[in-house]
């Protein structure tokens, strides 16, 4: 399960048996040319990526790793992280006055 965050994705999976930890890839959606960054050693089955941009969808996979070493892709999954907008009020966005 990937879930949007301000920033980041929530990214949970199904633990798997004779599995010791996990590694987590991910970069930007479509971007073919680039490098997955690798994310390694997660002892859980869920981890917070921060630090991405906002609005923006990303491409993430897991492998599980045991004692013979790393396992296949699982299956690609995609989120697009959340960003704070303002409040909009009565059409229009609210802003706060400078005290002077």
């Amino acid at each position: 399960t990937v879930t949007s965050r301000y920033k980041g994705l929530s990214i949970s999976w199904k633990d798997m048996m004779d599995t010791d930890s996990y590694n987590l890839y991910y970069r930007k959606y479509g971007d073919s040319q680039g490098a997955y960054t690798k994310i390694p050693d997660i002892r859980e089955n869920r981890y917070e990526l921060k630090g991405l941009e906002d609005k923006t969808k990303y491409d993430v996979y897991l492998t599980g790793v045991n004692p013979l070493g790393e396992g296949p892709e699982s299956v690609h999954y995609t989120g697009v992280t959340a960003a704070l907008d303002p409040p909009i009020i009565n059409g229009s966005m609210w802003r706060c006055r400078e005290s002077r």
